[in-house]
């Protein structure tokens, strides 16, 4: 089934999908012209100042926290095992290669 099979037609009202053609929707505030946008600016702004807050926040936490501290210690050990771990592999594979590579000459 393509992605066309499946489309609805609708529109985007309140941040929710609506079924239907934006004519459909004659009684509502968009339809009127009724949607205050500088409330709805205002609004987004207010959460994104906040989002933005939050994120500089956490980011003195971390950094200045010994809780902070520990856990990008603990993350980075992890990155470091993660990284050892796929070397080692990519080694072992490597030389597997090599070896059946060297097997087929003999033959």
């Amino acid at each position: 089934m393509s992605s066309e099979d499946s489309y609805e037609e609708g529109y985007f009202l309140n941040g929710r999908w609506v079924k239907g053609k934006l004519s459909d929707a004659a009684g509502s505030d968009s339809a009127r012209g009724g949607v205050d946008f500088g409330a709805r600016i205002a609004a987004v702004r207010a959460d994104v100042s906040r989002v933005l807050g939050d994120v500089l926040t956490l980011g003195k936490d971390i950094l200045e926290t010994e809780d902070g501290r520990q856990h990008i210690e603990s993350q980075m050990k992890k990155v470091g095992d993660d990284i050892s771990v796929t070397l080692s592999n990519l080694g072992n594979e490597a030389a597997k290669s090599f070896e059946d590579a060297l097997e087929k000459i003999k033959r």
